[in-house]
């Protein structure tokens, strides 16, 4: 198809190529005309849509993996005992490990994913506590950890009684501590004894420890486990 139109008095000749829908257009322009020719349009290709996707294996079973809580402690708590317990929410049936430091235990979730560890022990000042699925260890959300702190006891004595006054002891005077029997006595009568009032009877010689020492705060738990 073609035909003739007149542009400010100038002749433009336009010649269809197709009957098609056109896009592509040529143009040449001549001293006496300009001449349009314009060229069909290339047929738009079919666009395939899947009708589902498939995740890998792993991929779909990480997606469906619980992320484990503790809910209790709280982050950043602070404790003046020893030990504590560590309640949270896992998996269910999966099998799981307390760190700390060198302290490890292990349990396995409920089926409701509930899990309780009793008897955590503390080191003195800050704790890391990290929770591990051990089926999913190589998982993001196979692990939750939590920081507490526990505190120096600064009167770990109060509430015992010197051996050898029988008077109860309390702060304000020196206060030592025996590395055998571990009874609190007052200092002056470790000096007043020349020894711990209680193993002197059994012929030992121990020496004590003050405030400065570890040990002075220790459980008897913790000791018996050194």
């Amino acid at each position: 198809m073609s035909g003739t139109i007149d542009d400010e008095g100038k002749q433009i000749t336009i010649r269809r190529l197709s009957s098609r829908p056109t896009r592509e257009v040529r143009v040449e322009q001549t001293a006496s005309q300009r001449r349009i020719e314009l060229g069909p349009v290339p047929t738009p290709r079919k666009i395939r849509i899947a009708r589902r996707v498939r995740l890998p294996r792993r991929i779909t079973a990480e997606l469906l993996l619980q992320p484990i809580v503790i809910h209790t402690p709280v982050d950043g708590q602070v404790f003046e005992a020893s030990e504590m317990e560590v309640v949270g929410q896992a998996n269910p049936g999966t099998h799981l490990a307390l760190v700390n430091e060198r302290y490890r235990a292990e349990t396995r979730s409920s089926s409701e994913g509930k899990f309780t560890f009793s008897d955590v022990r503390l080191s003195i000042g800050a704790n890391t506590i990290m929770v591990l699925d051990l089926d999913h260890l190589t998982w993001e959300q196979a692990r939750a950890s939590i920081r507490v702190v526990r505190q120096e006891q600064l009167a770990p004595f109060l509430g015992h009684k010197d051996p050898l006054t029988n008077a109860p002891l309390a702060e304000g005077e020196p206060v030592v501590r025996c590395s055998i029997c571990w009874t609190y006595c007052y200092l002056s009568s470790w000096r007043a004894n020349g020894n711990c009032s209680i193993c002197c009877m059994r012929g030992l010689t121990p020496r004590h420890w003050t405030s400065d020492d570890d040990e002075f705060y220790m459980t008897r738990e913790e000791l018996n486990r050194r």
